[in-house]
């Protein structure tokens, strides 16, 4: 199977290609922004397309029977320059792939999308943020397109993903920066219950999703992907501190809330158990202590 990866250089793209390189068992082409570091993550084992002007030429030249859409641009913030490029790389370049992907034979597209969505029971949308809603908006994109070439389309609601370093930081990282720090780190008042997804057992799903996406029975399936188990912000700060063996100098309180703030976010993973046979292998406390270790506060055995 060919197949196309976008945000293969970003924190969960990097882990989920590797896996797929390491496995021989499909012929993967990257759509990147950044050639340079693709080959340094990567080497030579794998196809580059460079986004730009000569993108489209180059997705129908490759002519993926996949596509794993994983580039996003993620901010909290909404000023001019961040809203631009919110909807440049979260709305414009999802369509420009979509409509350059209507020129090959590819059949499915598999869509990664975030719990800040928020999807409700009843299928109504309410996102968290600006990043989320835009995110959501190409839902009714991607569904034009899969009725019009007739593709798969697999949704996959992303949870909170962890597990190693990771340049843009989330709140585990925040905390192992404030484990012994001089000055208090600010965090919210810390109830806010989340998911947390090790990157690991992230890259087996995908990878598990791949080989099996040519027998999925319908044209449009949506899986969530954490662990089904969730944490407050607190409860992950005192299980830093009991396998560190250091304090988590956290400021709590000190930061708001944002303005619409689900305050208990838990993926139900029983879709992904029964059609993939998927289920999380590393739990929190083996997934922290990976992490330590990679930010060398614990030693490697």
């Amino acid at each position: 199977m060919k197949i196309l990866v976008t945000g293969a250089t970003g924190f969960v793209g990097k882990t989920v290609v590797k896996q797929l390189i390491a496995s021989n068992e499909f012929c993967v082409a990257l759509l990147v922004r950044q050639p340079n570091l693709a080959s340094t993550l990567f080497g030579e084992s794998v196809e580059l397309i460079v986004s730009g002007n000569s993108m489209r030429e180059k997705i129908i030249e490759f002519n993926p029977d996949l596509v794993l859409h994983l580039a996003a641009f993620i901010s909290n913030a909404s000023d001019t320059e961040t809203v631009n490029q919110l909807v440049d790389s979260n709305i414009l370049f999802t369509t420009k792939l979509l409509e350059a992907l209507s020129a090959t034979d590819c059949s499915f597209f598999i869509n990664v999308g975030s719990f800040l969505e928020s999807v409700n029971v009843n299928g109504s949308v309410s996102p968290s943020n600006l990043y989320a809603a835009t995110k959501a908006a190409c839902r009714p994109i991607l569904q034009y397109f899969k009725e019009i070439y007739q593709w798969k389309w697999v949704n996959v609601i992303l949870y909170t993903p962890y597990g190693r370093v990771n340049r843009r930081k989330k709140v585990i990282d925040y905390m192992i920066e404030a484990l012994d720090s001089t000055e208090p780190i600010p965090f919210t008042n810390g109830y806010q219950v989340l998911d947390f997804i090790h990157v690991d057992d992230i890259a087996r799903f995908f990878y598990l999703l791949l080989k099996q996406v040519p027998n999925l029975p319908n044209d449009f399936i949506e899986f969530q992907l954490g662990s089904g188990v969730g944490y407050d912000i607190r409860e992950i700060a005192n299980i830093i501190e009991d396998i560190s063996g250091k304090k988590v100098n956290a400021d709590w309180g000190r930061l708001p809330y944002d303005k619409i703030n689900p305050m208990r976010s838990v993926a139900q993973i029983a879709l992904a158990k029964d059609v993939l046979g998927w289920t999380p292998e590393i739990d929190i406390q083996s997934g922290i202590k990976i992490l330590l270790e990679e930010n060398a506060i614990l030693k490697t055995k």
